[in-house]
């Protein structure tokens, strides 16, 4: 199993590499999409620029899939590429002893970062959450040029240009910690 891992280097500040672990466990938490499809599957194609308002891509999706549907869960996976702008991403770095007391400490504790297009970016979002506590949008981004990690939203609302390709869910499953 194939992980984008970003991780602090002494040496430099970050670097993201791909790493294999021979294992199928992960912590945290994984927004994951599994497609079947044999061939073309019906996707959702977008371009897009000059954002708009407060919300990143994703987010603008989202909000607007959840005007039009209203209270049923519509779940979009999928690519989207930032072709032109700048984006900010976090990383985390090695976890602290003690347990964080309030969600102030762990935004501290992320590493920020401003990085440069072309990213290509993988998300998971929903418009609605019928009370399954799901995470309504994530993304992880990586490059060529070694910028990578968990997308925020573009810096450059002006200039930003996007490409994505998205395909809904058919089910939707939920795993808590075990």
């Amino acid at each position: 199993m194939g992980n984008l891992f970003p991780i602090l280097r002494k040496d430099k500040l970050y670097n993201t590499e791909m790493l294999v672990f021979d294992t199928p466990k992960f912590d945290l938490m994984a927004n994951l999409a599994i497609s079947e499809e044999q061939g073309p599957g019906e996707v959702v194609h977008v371009k897009c620029s000059e954002r708009k308002g407060e919300d990143n891509l994703p987010g603008c999706i989202r909000k607007e899939l959840a005007r039009h549907y209203g209270p049923s869960c519509v779940s979009l996976a999928g690519i989207f590429v930032l072709h032109q702008g700048k984006a900010d991403v976090h990383i985390v770095p090695d976890y602290p002893s003690d347990n964080f007391k309030s969600m102030d400490e762990v935004r501290k504790w992320f590493h920020m970062f401003n990085v440069k297009a072309p990213l290509v970016c993988a998300t998971v979002f929903h418009s609605y959450d019928a009370g399954y506590n799901l995470r309504m949008e994530h993304t992880h981004c990586y490059s060529d040029h070694n910028d990578g990690g968990h997308y925020h939203t573009d810096t450059t609302p002006d200039t930003v240009v996007y490409e994505g390709w998205f395909t809904a869910a058919e089910k939707i499953y939920r795993v808590d910690q075990v």
